[in-house]
C-alpha cells in the first residue's frame, strides 16, 4: 500500500532554526508572544504555509513552548530554557553543545533515528526510512534534515540520550495501541513489542521488526562498545 504521509519531523534543520531564533531574539520577541507576532518579526506577513512549518519546528526542537501560566486556549509562547541557553552561549561552543544536542533530539522522530541509525550515511538512512513509515519525499527530506542536525550538534559523540527530553512528535506504535506495561498482556503482544532482556543493571529492549542490516549494526556496535559497557 502506498504511504500517503510520513511521521512528523521538523521542516527545517536545526542550524536554520537557531539562526531564525537568534533573529527573533534580536527583534525583542522572547517572552509571552503570539505565533503571528513571532513570524512578523521574521518578515512573514501571516501564519500560513512556510511560517506555520517554521513555528512548528521551533516547538519540535524545544526552542519555543507555551508561556508559563497560559491557559489551554491561549496561544502565547516564550523561548524555552534550551533556546535561551543556545542563544546566550553563541560564542562558547562547549557550553552550547549540550543544549544543541538536546534540541536536535527533542523531536521523537529524530530520537528514534539516533537510537537505531546513529552512524549510517544520509543515503542509507533514506533507504531505511523508506522501509518504515515514510513516503519517498518524506524519507529524503527527513534524512537530509537529520544529517545536518547530526553534524551541527555533534550527535555521534553522545553515548546516551540527554535526560528528561520533551515528548515532541507522534507516539510510538505501542503507545497508540494502548499496550499494557511489560509483563502484562498476551504473549503475541509481547512478541510484537520485541525482545526485553533482563540484565543485572536493568533491562535492554530490542524492538521487533528490525532488518538484517539493523541486526548486524547492533552486533557490531555491541562489540565496539564492549569495554565501555562491561563493569570493571
Amino acid at each position: 500500500m502506498k504511504k500517503s504521509r510520513s511521521p512528523r519531523f521538523p521542516f527545517i534543520p536545526l542550524p536554520q532554526a537557531v539562526r531564525l531564533l537568534t533573529k527573533l531574539s534580536e527583534a525583542g520577541v522572547k517572552k509571552d508572544f503570539a505565533p503571528h507576532e513571532a513570524m512578523k518579526a521574521l518578515d512573514f506577513s501571516s501564519m500560513h504555509g512556510r511560517a506555520i512549518k517554521i513555528f512548528a519546528a521551533f516547538r519540535a526542537y524545544d526552542l519555543v513552548d507555551k508561556s508559563a501560566g497560559a491557559s489551554i486556549s491561549e496561544r502565547r509562547f516564550s523561548i524555552t530554557e534550551t533556546g535561551l541557553k543556545i542563544l546566550e552561549a553563541s560564542q562558547n561552543e562547549s557550553v552550547r553543545m549540550p543544549f544543541l544536542q538536546r534540541a536536535a533530539l527533542s523531536p521523537l522522530t529524530f530520537r528514534r533515528i539516533w537510537e537505531r541509525n546513529a552512524y549510517v550515511s544520509e543515503e542509507e538512512l533514506e533507504q531505511r526510512l523508506l522501509n518504515r513509515e515514510f513516503t519517498e519525499n518524506g524519507a529524503k527530506r527527513a534524512a537530509k534534515v537529520y544529517a545536518k542536525n547530526r553534524e551541527f550538534a555533534n550527535l555521534p559523540e553522545l553515548s546516551e540520550l540527554p535526560a528528561n527530553l520533551p515528548e515532541r512528535g507522534p507516539k510510538t506504535s505501542r503507545e497508540n495501541r494502548g499496550c499494557s506495561p511489560a509483563g502484562e498482556g498476551n504473549q503475541d503482544q509481547r512478541q510484537r513489542m520485541g525482545l526485553n532482556l533482563p540484565l543485572s543493571s536493568g533491562r535492554a529492549m530490542i524492538p521487533a521488526g528490525i532488518t538484517e542490516e539493523d541486526f548486524q549494526l547492533l552486533m557490531q556496535t555491541l562489540r565496539l562498545w564492549k569495554d565501555r559497557l562491561i563493569a570493571g
